[in-house]
């Protein structure tokens, strides 16, 4: 099982990835400055959980230590359950001395890469800007690093207005969730104009949540990815 808080492996590498119609998540590996390692030395041991914290795959990938490697995801995630109308996971890496390891999320529209989430713990609340607009969509992706059901406290702020949900997810499991949605009644979704809001993360005890935020948003001439990540 992957370590959590003050005991994880400096070498441990938590990200929340998705293969779906909107969605596909590749990883790229690399061994910089590793060039006298053993050409099968550089293995990354990968595990995949699904939305409610059960293990769904594993698999070791290996490279050549001189260049950089790529692994899709979408066949690991074959038998993965939808959760909010997604199929995505839980996914943690394990890797070698002088190991790296990026995720590359993919649309019809455009690709970015992404960073570890951000990871939420008891210390100290995070802040996100999130932007609003039709027909646009911002996710709130969530992993729970930790072998206990985590309850993360999140605070919308939007003009005068600032309510406040609790939002579960399950011990190594995922949860996506979508901002305008969730929060519908405390702005104007229709409209023209982008709206400009904040969430507040935190948690309250010994847990650890990872977080991303995805925004895809529309543009005048065609639809964009534009990823905030704090890692």
């Amino acid at each position: 099982m992957p370590l959590s808080g003050a005991g994880r492996s400096d070498r441990e590498r938590h990200f929340w990835a998705c293969s779906s119609q909107f969605f596909e998540t590749a990883f790229i590996f690399s061994m910089f400055g590793q060039a006298d390692r053993p050409r099968l030395g550089s293995e990354f041991d990968i595990t995949l959980y699904d939305p409610d914290g059960f293990r769904l795959n594993q698999v070791k990938a290996s490279f050549d230590t001189s260049g950089v490697g790529v692994l899709e995801l979408e066949a690991l995630l074959a038998g993965c359950k939808l959760e909010s109308g997604l199929k995505h996971c839980h996914v943690v890496i394990h890797c070698p001395e002088g190991g790296e390891v990026l995720a590359r999320l993919q649309s019809r529209e455009g690709a970015c890469l992404m960073a570890e989430p951000m990871t939420i713990d008891g210390n100290a609340k995070v802040f996100l800007p999130v932007t609003l607009m039709k027909e646009g969509v911002s996710l709130l992706c969530l992993i729970n690093q930790g072998e206990k059901e985590a309850n993360l406290r999140v605070k919308f702020f939007c003009g005068s207005r600032s309510p406040e949900v609790v939002w579960v997810v399950p011990s190594y499991g995922s949860r996506v969730f979508e901002i305008g949605r969730e929060f519908a009644d405390y702005f104007d979704a229709s409209a023209a104009e982008m709206t400009q809001a904040y969430v507040r993360l935190g948690v309250r005890g010994e847990y650890s949540i990872g977080a991303q935020l995805i925004e895809r948003l529309p543009t005048p001439n065609a639809e964009s990815i534009v990823l905030n990540s704090i890692s």
